[in-house]
């Protein structure tokens, strides 16, 4: 039988000693192994623990037991460690040297000194798996954070050790804590696109739907990411965890939905339209997901938007519609759309700016004409000035512009409120082909 009593000479261990040989056959140092069956016994790891056999001999950890004895079990005090001896044990533990950093902590030295970064912290920051096997075994506080509130955990998710990760979380540290910012492990993993990541932090039931101070939650930092494949991988992970998906964030009130539509990821668009995400829900500007896919041109996703039921004449704070981002942009396959869809022509945003006018300001010829067969009002005089469609575009000398506005009808007599015609602005601003065609139209 192998026995190990504490000082008091209570029975800590009884341990057949077949059995005892059973165990160490397949181990290097029994006399490890030993200490760490003791553990949960005494409380502490095997670094401050010292096995004494009957003469007083400190048993070595690469020791052999020849046969049944009964050793004492000393439970040793962390001694004060000094500057430079803590700067050792932290320099150990970012530099990979498991067998110094083991000899720092048989010492016995405290694996959780007051230096900030801890060197558990340093260690998950490096990858170093075995020195943080060390470090969790020495029982360093797994949660501890750096003076920016981020734990081993966040250190190795923003470095993307995944494997140091699933031995912390092993090792029951907190999947979800957040810094002093609000940002969790799982916010990092889903803003960097490690999907591997993503899914071990689920798996170890990290909260999906926390937010950080910003009011960003994981789906929305997933929706930053620029590889759509990257996200469509995470997105699949965070809704299958039933992930909100239509948080929006507290200051901006920006959505996933609205980030994808500026980004025109159809697939992504769609997977959030189908968990519920709200097709018309805007910014604190008013920019709903219509208008941004609208005014960044990605047509597909105008299209499933529509087909979702996004209201095509929804506006912004400065009364901007869809079909007047498209025209502004000269984005001909939306504006295509929104007229299919119905969208409102002649509705002006804050300043009195039609889709015509704004085409015609910008020398949109295409947007131009294709208002213009969807019987857009060519003549709507509009802003503080009175200017018309025709005006402006006589002021730029867009010839293709004019000659469009002129074969839809418009009077050419018409002045702003200055008494300015278009014939005596294309006279001022020199644009002779301009005036030569007014003034055929005119006669």
């Amino acid at each position: 039988m192998l026995r190990v009593c504490t000082v008091s000479g209570e029975e800590a261990l009884a341990l057949p000693w077949a059995d005892f040989l059973d165990a160490a056959c397949d181990v290097e140092h029994p006399v490890r192994m030993l200490k760490r069956r003791l553990q949960p016994v005494c409380g502490v790891p095997r670094f401050r623990q010292r096995l004494l056999t009957k003469d007083g001999t400190i048993l070595r950890e690469d020791a052999e037991l020849t046969g049944p004895t009964e050793l004492q079990l000393v439970v040793l005090s962390f001694y004060p460690a000094s500057m430079e001896q803590v700067a050792e044990l932290v320099s150990a533990a970012a530099s990979n040297d498991v067998l110094n950093l083991d000899r720092l902590l048989q010492e016995p030295q405290d694996p959780e000194p007051l230096q900030v970064p801890s060197p558990l912290c340093v260690a998950s920051g490096h990858g170093h798996v075995e020195v943080v096997r060390l470090l969790v075994e020495a029982q360093a506080d797994k949660n501890r954070t750096d003076q920016d509130g981020a734990t081993p955990l966040h250190m190795a998710t923003r470095s993307a050790h995944k494997n140091v990760a699933r031995l912390l979380l092993e090792a029951a540290a907190d999947a979800s804590p957040p810094n002093r910012h609000g940002i969790t492990p799982l916010h990092e993993a889903c803003r960097l696109g490690f999907s591997g990541l993503v899914g071990l932090l689920i798996e170890a039931h990290a909260d999906t739907d926390k937010q950080d101070m910003q009011g960003q939650t994981p789906v929305f930092c997933a929706a930053q990411n620029r590889d759509e494949r990257v996200l469509e991988r995470i997105l699949h992970l965070l809704l299958e965890a039933a992930a909100e998906t239509d948080q929006a964030t507290r200051f901006d009130r920006c959505t996933p939905l609205q980030i994808t539509c500026g980004q025109g990821f159809l697939k992504i668009a769609r997977l959030l339209l189908e968990a519920r995400a709200d097709a018309t829900k805007a910014d604190r500007h008013g920019l709903s997901p219509l208008f941004i896919a609208a005014d960044k041109g990605h047509h597909k996703v105008v299209r499933l938007l529509l087909e979702a039921k996004a209201d095509q004449d929804q506006s912004t704070d400065r009364g901007a519609s869809p079909l007047f981002a498209a025209t502004s942009r000269d984005q001909l396959q939306s504006i295509s759309l929104l007229l299919e869809a119905q969208a409102d022509m002649e509705k002006a945003d804050a300043r009195g700016l039609t889709p015509v006018f704004v085409a015609s300001l910008n020398g949109h010829a295409g947007a131009v004409q294709m208002l213009l067969e969807a019987h857009a009002d060519p003549s709507k005089a509009t802003g503080a000035n009175g200017a018309t469609p025709l005006s402006v575009a006589v002021h730029r000398g867009n010839v293709a512009i004019v000659r469009l506005l002129l074969r839809a009808g418009v009077d050419v007599d018409q002045a702003n409120h200055k008494g300015e015609t278009p014939v005596s602005i294309a006279l001022q601003r020199g644009h002779l082909e301009v005036h030569r065609l007014l003034l055929e139209k005119d006669t």
